[in-house]
Parts: structure tokens; sequence; C-alpha cells
């Protein structure tokens, strides 16, 4: 069994888990789809949706959205099966990490509106990036024969992508002290029953994605048998056992596993390399990987 649940059963911790509700809404591909009158014969028969652009530009978008949700959640997050908890300690990183994404797409924006109204492709374009100016030239020209040029260049003005990027955190936690308001027996009883279900639910969700890091954390200590050990990278691993530890101490699990990996990082950086192919030798290494 990976670790230990320092809550057994339903005793009455007061606070059993506290963070932050992360709620996010990101800039969609939709934004660059327009609906146009298609038009046969002069009579009008619907409508089509036409992308205005195609490429880097419409990928790009997506790209930035799977960052934030793929990347940025999963590295400061966890995913409580219904919702993704932020917690306490990763507050401050979390944070800088959205104002960089921020960044990021308030950067895309100027580079689209340039590409779209002065036809420029941007300088710093990754080479293996396809930006199709032909194509936006059709639709452009497909658009003044309808009409709809000046209807489109003003909403291309008008696109407010970083304004649309929603990141909020709402203080999270479930307490147990809350069921105290509750005269009716009964009714403290569903709810708490409820309320456990729910932890239990978010603890056993963090536990299998903590284990995941331990996992890679593991393998990477297992590398400096074969690399050149600084001691920044020793603090970096460090740094990463102690994010870890941190969530594990607010949810109420413990990784023992972790010992051995800190037993390795806190050896005179000349014998590291020896300690992790001693480790190694015992099997001890392989047996936690295999414990994970």
């Amino acid at each position: 069994m990976v670790g230990s649940d320092s809550v057994k059963g339903r005793d009455k911790t007061p606070i059993l888990v506290n963070g932050f509700l992360i709620i996010s809404r990101l800039p969609s591909k939709a934004l660059l789809d327009t609906s146009l009158p298609e038009i046969f014969k002069d009579t009008r028969i619907g409508k089509k949706e036409i992308r205005i652009t195609m490429g880097y530009f419409y990928n790009r978008l997506g790209s930035l959205s799977r960052k934030f949700y793929n990347q940025i959640l999963k590295e400061y997050a966890i995913d409580a099966g219904f919702a993704y908890i932020l917690p306490k300690d990763n507050v401050q990183e979390f944070l800088e990490e959205v104002e960089n994404l921020k960044a990021e797409y308030k950067e895309y924006e100027k580079q689209l509106k340039e590409f779209l109204l002065e036809g420029k492709v941007p300088d710093d374009l990754d080479k293996r990036a396809k930006v199709d100016t032909r194509y936006v030239n059709i639709v452009m020209e497909f658009l003044k024969e309808h009409g709809k040029d000046e209807e489109v260049k003003k909403k291309i003005e008008n696109l407010d992508i970083v304004d649309r990027i929603r990141i909020n955190l709402i203080p999270f936690s479930v307490d147990a002290r809350i069921l105290e308001e509750y005269i009716d027996e009964k009714v403290k009883q569903k709810l708490e029953k409820e309320l456990y279900e729910v932890r239990k639910e978010m603890i056993e969700s963090a536990r299998k994605q903590l284990a995941d890091k331990i996992r890679s954390l593991a393998k990477k200590i297992e590398n400096l048998a074969m690399k050149t050990v600084t001691q920044t990278k020793i603090n970096n691993l460090k740094k990463e056992i102690e994010s870890i530890e941190s969530i594990a101490k607010d949810l109420g699990i413990e990784f023992k596993e972790l010992e051995p990996l800190k037993e390795i990082l806190n050896t005179p950086i000349e014998r590291i390399g020896i300690k992790v192919l001693e480790q190694k030798t015992s099997g001890r290494l392989k047996a936690l990987l295999d414990s994970l």
C-alpha cells in the first residue's frame, strides 16, 4: 500500500483539507471563426463558418490552453476527481505561472492582430510553424465580396483574448466543524457521511498523483549515477521532495518511500553517485519503485 493515511476511519480531525478551488475558463478556438451568410445565386440559404486563420495561430491558441490544463494544473494542483484543488503552499508559484501564461496570451493576441490586419508574420516564429498568408488573403477577398470585410476587421480589432482568461482561486476546506451548526442528528449524520466521502475521493486521487511524482523523482535520482552531479540539481530535487511532503501533510498522507531518496540527497555531493549505485545494488531503489 502506498503511504498511510494518518486519519483512520472517521475521527474528528477539524480541518481535513485546506486550500483553494481552481475555477478556470480560457479563450476558445471558436474566437477565430466567423459566421457568414452563404449565398447561392443571390439567395441566402444559410450560414457558413469561416475560420479566419489556419496553421500556427489557430493551433497556438489550443497549445496555450493545454499548457495550463496539462502542465501547470498537474504540477501545482491536485485533481480531486470533481475539481482541481490548489494546496496553500503552492499558491505563490501557481500564481507566478499564471502570470507568465497571461503574458504569452498577450503576445499571441498582439501577433495575431498584426498578422490579420497587416499581414505581418512574427519574427521569432519557429521554422516548423505554418502560417498560410495565401489562405488569409482568400478569406479576406471572400469577406469583401460579401460586404463583410469591415465587419470582420472591426471584430479582429476588438478581439480581447487576454480579457477572456478566467483563472480564479476560491477558498476551499473540508471542515467537520460546520456540522456543529446542525441540531438534527439525522442531518448531521448524512452530512458527515457526505463530507468523508468527498475527502476519501480526494485523498485517493491525491495519493495516486503524488505516487507518480515520487516514481518520477526516484528515476531522476537514479540517473545521478550516470551524470555530473551539481549542487543546483541536488537543491532542485530536494525542493521537489519538500513540495510532495507539504501536499501530503496537508492531506494527512505519509510516504515513507521518500526516506531513501532523502538519504541519497543528503549524502556529500562527491559520494552521491556511489550512494545511488549502492542503493541499486542492494535493490532498495527497485523495491521503492515497485512499491509505488
